[in-house]
C-alpha cells in the first residue's frame, strides 16, 4: 500500500509540472536520461557551453525573479523524477533553465575543504548566491562557468 501511495504522489507532482509545460518536461526527461552518460563523453568545459542556452530576451527584474522562482518550483516538485539527485546533472540543468530565464547563473565546481577523502562538488549560483545548497561552504571552488560557459579558474574567484 505505501508502494501505491508513493506512486500516486509522484504522479502528482509530474502532472503539476506538466501543467502547461509539457515541452520543458520532455527537455527534462531527455536530459535527465542523458547526462549520465554524457558527462562521462566530454569535458565539463564542453558541457557548460553546451548547456548555457541564450536568454528568451531580455527581461525587467520583476520577470526575472518569476522565471527564477519556476525554476526553484520545478526543482522542489519535479525531484529526482526531472532533475537529477547527482550533483553535476542536476546544477548543468538548473545552470541551463536559468540562462534561458536571463538569472545569469554561474556553474561552480569545488573540492572539499579539509575532508577525506577528497570529494568534488557542483553547484549553481545566483548573484554570487549559491542555489539550494546548504553544505555549499564545505567545498572551495576550483572553477566557475559563467555566460556563454566561459571560464574562471580559482584565481579569479578570489582563492589563489
Amino acid at each position: 500500500m505505501n508502494l501505491l501511495l508513493r506512486a500516486h504522489r509522484r504522479t502528482l507532482r509530474v502532472r503539476t509540472c506538466v501543467d502547461g509545460n509539457l515541452w520543458l518536461v520532455a527537455q527534462l526527461l531527455a536530459w535527465r536520461v542523458s547526462l549520465p552518460v554524457v558527462k562521462h563523453l566530454l569535458p565539463v568545459a564542453t558541457l557548460a557551453r553546451v548547456m548555457w542556452w541564450r536568454p528568451e530576451a531580455a527581461s525587467d527584474d520583476r520577470l526575472r525573479a518569476q522565471r527564477i522562482a519556476r525554476v526553484k518550483e520545478l526543482m522542489v516538485i519535479g525531484g529526482r523524477l526531472l532533475i537529477s539527485s547527482n550533483c553535476l546533472e542536476r546544477s548543468l540543468v538548473l545552470y541551463r533553465l536559468l540562462s534561458r530565464a536571463d538569472a545569469s547563473p554561474t556553474l561552480v565546481l569545488g573540492i572539499r575543504r579539509n575532508g577525506r577523502p577528497v570529494a568534488g562538488h557542483a553547484w549553481i549560483e545566483v548573484n554570487g548566491e549559491p542555489l539550494g545548497e546548504p553544505d555549499r561552504d564545505a567545498f572551495d571552488p576550483i572553477v566557475a562557468f559563467g555566460p556563454c560557459g566561459a571560464a574562471r579558474h580559482a584565481s579569479g574567484l578570489g582563492l589563489a
